[in-house]
């Protein structure tokens, strides 16, 4: 651990650079570990959510600090490594308890029948006007809207297909390798949209890279469920 740090002293533009991508994916994986909770119904306490937020402010109100030699804020480089830790696991686990929560009370507005998502297409025969910035945000949130009820359905399939695969027992290591890389194709084209509208809003298209990342995001997202659910329906069945 030690060799690590020095490591990180003397590159400090690459030890950023893994300390950035090491967050971007920690926020992923508690935001996958959420909806694998939901998916499995993991139900706890509310005090397991308030026991983690306290452990994680506690961690960061005593961050040792190298000017005290003694107390509370006394510093070593146990104690500093211990709070990191301390940091980083409470914080994933907020936010994928926070993520579960959240799927838990969210509920589809359309109903599912013969257990199939569909995907709503509206048409549009009005005539084409020249859009104003509220009226390309009442449009955004809609599509925005219409897109969050697709996922809440397709969340809702995926949950009925995870009790299916486990009452049948036709978990595997096949099933559990093509769903961890479904979830690697994922995150790439994650960082890919994320990258597109970057360059977007740095060529000065503000507006555009907004859609282009939230529909990207929540298109990746809504097929990715579509193919973990597919995996637990389909794969090894004869």
């Amino acid at each position: 651990m030690k060799k690590l740090s020095l490591w990180a002293k003397n590159n400090p533009v690459k030890s950023r650079i893994v300390i950035g991508l090491a967050h971007v994916f920690g926020g992923i994986n508690a935001i996958f570990l959420g909806l694998v909770l939901y998916i499995t119904e993991f139900g706890y306490s509310p005090w397991l959510m308030f026991s983690i937020a306290n452990l994680f402010f506690l961690a960061f109100f005593f961050y040792p600090q190298r000017r005290f030699s003694k107390g509370w804020f006394k510093y070593s480089y146990f104690r500093q490594k211990l709070h990191d830790f301390t940091l980083v696991v409470s914080g994933i686990l907020a936010f994928a308890l926070m993520c579960n929560n959240f799927l838990s009370l969210s509920s589809p507005t359309v109903p599912i029948e013969n257990g199939e998502a569909k995907l709503i297409v509206h048409k549009d025969n009005s005539l084409p006007e020249a859009k104003t910035k509220k009226g390309f945000k009442s449009e955004l949130k809609a599509e925005s809207r219409q897109l969050r009820k697709n996922i809440k359905k397709e969340l809702k399939e995926l949950k009925r297909a995870w009790k299916a695969q486990k009452q049948n027992g036709n978990a595997g290591f096949v099933k559990a390798l093509l769903i961890m890389l479904t979830i690697g194709v994922a995150v790439t084209l994650g960082m890919l949209v994320a990258a597109l509208a970057c360059n977007l809003s740095c060529s000065g298209y503000e507006a555009l890279a907004l859609i282009v990342l939230i529909l990207g995001w929540g298109g990746i997202v809504w097929l990715g469920i579509i193919a973990i659910k597919n995996i637990l329906q389909k794969v090894g069945k004869n």
